[in-house]
């Protein structure tokens, strides 16, 4: 993704501003396809790590937090 937004941002007068990309010239089939893949796998990359994060249970937050020893109140 970074090259892809790399190549937009030169040609787009050096901002990363949407009304600039708009205004950038005819830009070539092939170029169009590349960022479209580059776009793609980046995306297709980060997706799935959304589910990864969710499959915490409710008994592993049930431990004590794990505080320094001078937190904790005499008994």
């Amino acid at each position: 993704m970074l090259v892809a937004l790399m190549y937009l941002y030169f040609p787009a007068g050096n901002t990363f501003d949407i009304q600039a990309f708009h205004n950038i010239p005819k830009i070539a089939l092939t170029t169009q396809i590349l960022l479209f893949i580059a776009f793609f796998l980046s995306f297709a990359v980060k997706v799935p790590m959304w589910p990864v994060h969710t499959g915490c249970r409710m008994p592993t937050w049930k431990h004590r937090p794990v505080v320094p020893w001078y937190w904790r109140r005499s008994p």
